[in-house]
């Protein structure tokens, strides 16, 4: 089994990344599932970056990183396929995601998640240094739980 993570930067990624963040929102619950996922892929570019996870040559999962401010930035639509979980994928991309964005400059990660229904990122998450913190802007799905990790 061999592991690949790479930027999205061709159409054909970009292709890729749209299915899997529309199949990501599909898996959650409807009151978790977000209003803008079109929009996030549009804000690619720049400081912005999106990866996607295969597990040989299959496209098995995603995670991007969006500009907040200068200082810092926002971790979005972390999904694993579900025949890819147990494998190191996504803590594999989250980690590689961290690593880009502390060379970016970056000294702020914040992302939302919802600490009882989705126990496995929360874990991930916390696993990886992240706290819980106050509401870094609003969100439009139910009693998401804030979480932040601060490069020193």
């Amino acid at each position: 089994m061999t592991i690949d993570i790479r930027a999205v930067e061709s159409a054909a990624d970009f292709r890729v990344l749209r299915e899997l963040i529309f199949e990501y929102e599909e898996s959650l619950d409807p009151d978790l599932r977000h209003s803008d996922t079109d929009r996030g892929i549009e804000l690619l570019g720049g400081k912005n970056i999106a990866l996607i996870g295969a597990v040989d040559t299959a496209p098995a999962g995603c995670v991007a990183l969006y500009e907040l401010d200068a200082s810092t930035a926002i971790v979005k639509k972390l999904y694993v396929r579900p025949a890819f979980r147990k494998l190191g994928l996504a803590r594999s991309m989250l980690l590689l995601l961290l690593e880009r964005a502390r060379e970016s400059g970056y000294i702020r990660i914040v992302l939302d998640t919802q600490r009882e229904r989705l126990a496995a990122a929360y874990r991930l998450y916390c696993d990886i240094g992240f706290t819980e913190c106050e509401p870094y802007g609003e969100v439009d799905y139910a009693s998401p739980t804030f979480m932040e990790l601060l490069f020193e």
